[in-house]
């Protein structure tokens, strides 16, 4: 059965397959079109005309861009855009307008660094964030790596980042 959270704010024309999961305060922008059984976490934005395939899961604060297209899970916290969709960087408006701190943020954004620009596997990422105690007491940290190390149909790892553009804060 689908399910639609609390708070959640479905534009005109937007699409909500079969046995879809929308949590509390998801926005959909016109036109989107979710594929069946695709999950999005609390506070995600998919944005006017972006498509999901089934399956596919949109994590917590996530935004997909207008006219994207995701065929994998989109981990928390990031912003994506394209077909199909890449990593743009946090969501970082998102992250301080969910009170987020500026340690979670830099964080976060050091370990979506070890993941998008530097591509290390998992297992490396897991074994940095062990190491380092403020790593490992950070929530969303945490959030990103479970989402990741949970994922049935991959992570789209595609990033159009450079390596100088995702700086530290």
């Amino acid at each position: 059965a689908t399910k639609v959270g609390n708070n959640c704010y479905l534009m005109n024309f937007s699409h909500v397959s079969h046995d879809a999961v929308l949590e509390d305060n998801v926005t959909l922008i016109n036109n989107v079109m979710l594929g069946g059984h695709t999950h999005i976490e609390r506070g995600a934005i998919v944005m006017a005309n972006s498509a999901t395939h089934q399956f596919c899961r949109i994590g917590t604060l996530t935004a997909l861009a207008p006219f994207s297209g995701t065929r994998q899970d989109l981990p928390p916290f990031c912003m994506f855009s394209g077909q199909p969709a890449r990593f743009y960087g946090l969501n970082v408006i998102g992250l301080k307008r969910a009170g987020y701190t500026s340690a979670d943020v830099n964080a976060i954004k050091h370990v979506t660094k070890l993941f998008y620009q530097d591509k290390l596997p998992v297992e490396q990422i897991t074994a940095a964030i062990q190491n380092d105690v403020s790593l490992a007491a950070c929530v969303p940290v945490q959030m990103f790596m479970i989402f990741v190390q949970n994922s049935t149909r991959g992570i789209s790892r595609k990033t159009a980042l450079t390596n100088n553009t995702q700086s530290e804060e």
